[in-house]
């Protein structure tokens, strides 16, 4: 995540936020107080640089997300207890 820092435009906020939006880029916009389409600029010149596919479907946006919780850069997701009544 580190090779984010050094764009002028703080791709790693920009993507942090955008994760912590659910991948939303309306909500991460407001948030952020940019357009919508710059934020999905930013997730777009990003993947580049870390080499890893964000918008698509993959397991690359999961690396990408336990890297920023693994740096305290997310907070941890609260997870539900599972529930031993019933069988998955």
């Amino acid at each position: 995540l580190v090779r984010l820092d050094s764009d002028a435009r703080d791709l790693r906020r920009t993507l942090r936020t955008w994760i912590a939006a659910g991948g939303n880029s309306e909500r991460a916009a407001l948030t952020l107080g940019v357009h919508a389409q710059t934020v999905r600029e930013h997730v777009r010149s990003a993947e580049p640089v870390l080499e890893h596919q964000l918008l698509a479907a993959g397991s690359d946006l999961y690396e990408v997300v336990l890297a920023h919780l693994a740096l305290g850069d997310l907070e941890q997701p609260a997870l539900r207890r599972a529930n031993r009544d019933h069988s998955d």
